[in-house]
């Protein structure tokens, strides 16, 4: 599987969690950054997704140790490509919000 992020903590705050800067490599879809995380990290957490088409929607994707706990998100969203991703965790737990800019098809 060919990568689709990698993580760096930028600074661990005094409850030991900190600010993660994500780095995506290519143009990763949603997708792609769920497969990763979910193989990679045997943690839990959420991924908040903003699409720049729907201005007060988002969209939750729970997830635990190697698991999706709960998501229903349109296929649209899914595959669509992420242009901007942030981070934050610490000790088992990150929580990750991702960007795509695309219409949705239902």
């Amino acid at each position: 599987m060919k990568k689709a992020f990698s993580t760096t903590t930028l600074f661990v705050g005094s409850d030991c969690t900190g600010p993660y800067d994500v780095t995506l490599y290519g143009e990763p879809t949603v997708k792609d950054f769920l497969n990763q995380l979910l193989e990679e990290r045997k943690e839990w957490g959420y991924i908040r997704i903003y699409n720049k088409k729907e201005k007060k929607k988002s969209y939750y994707i729970s997830y635990s140790h190697g698991d999706v706990d709960n998501y229903d998100i349109p296929d649209s969203i899914m595959n669509a490509k992420i242009v901007m991703a942030d981070g934050s965790g610490g000790w088992s737990s990150s929580d990750f919000a991702l960007t795509v800019d695309v219409e949705v098809k239902l």
